[in-house]
């Protein structure tokens, strides 16, 4: 009875021995993938800070502002700063110029908005989700307006209106000055590129993902 005693309390002091050794082993693999795991940084509240920064300028009517890290949007009067993931609306008569000074210009007529997805000095880009706008693209550094699912890459030295009809599902591109190219992928998966000169328009139908030229 005695030696099967001693044998239990081996067995035990040996297994006890084993699992602390798994457990502490586990605890020190933590710690070190913690230690060493990469840190994001995005920030919601702060824009990325390679990117660049706008302003609003002549401003009139009706104009609101949403920040990044906005569930609304405020009224605004004055000048204000937009930076990467800021959106801008003018509402009823409402009018704004956005300046971007290594970039260009972002007009904005009554009844638009305009949402700056991305303002990096890679590539600036923005959707246009309603109303009437016009871009001037002053700089190198590509520029890039989205409305619906078409993709205009405006050139240096260009100006080109934009006309998004949110009920219709159409988008109307006037080439005022320069060129622009215009991307989408067809109802056939097939992808379309056309060039626009200055004095071209074009149509471009979301729903029947076709682009007519007048």
């Amino acid at each position: 009875m005695f030696k099967n005693i001693l044998i239990f309390i081996f067995f035990f002091v040996i297994s006890t021995f084993i699992v602390y050794e798994i457990l502490n082993s586990q605890n020190i693999t933590t710690l070190h993938i913690s230690l060493f795991e990469p840190k994001t940084q995005f920030s919601i509240q702060n824009a990325p800070s390679q990117s660049l920064k706008g302003k609003t300028i002549n401003l009139s009517g009706a104009v609101s502002y949403q920040s990044r890290a906005a569930n609304f949007g405020l009224s605004i009067t004055t000048q204000t700063d937009i930076v990467q993931g800021d959106s801008l609306s003018t509402l009823g008569n409402g009018k704004a110029l956005v300046i971007f000074g290594k970039i260009g210009n972002v007009s904005l007529l009554p009844n638009t908005q305009v949402n700056f997805i991305q303002t990096l000095p890679q590539n600036f880009v923005v959707q246009q989700t309603e109303g009437l706008s016009i871009y001037q693209r002053a700089g190198k550094i590509p520029f890039t307006v989205r409305a619906f699912d078409l993709i205009v890459d405006l050139s240096d030295n260009s100006s080109v209106s934009i006309g998004v009809d949110k009920d219709k599902s159409i988008v109307t591109i006037d080439i005022q000055k320069g060129i622009a190219n215009l991307a989408f992928t067809d109802l056939n998966n097939v992808s379309n590129v056309v060039n626009l000169t200055q004095g071209e328009k074009a149509i471009f139908n979301n729903n029947t993902q076709s682009l007519n030229l007048q």
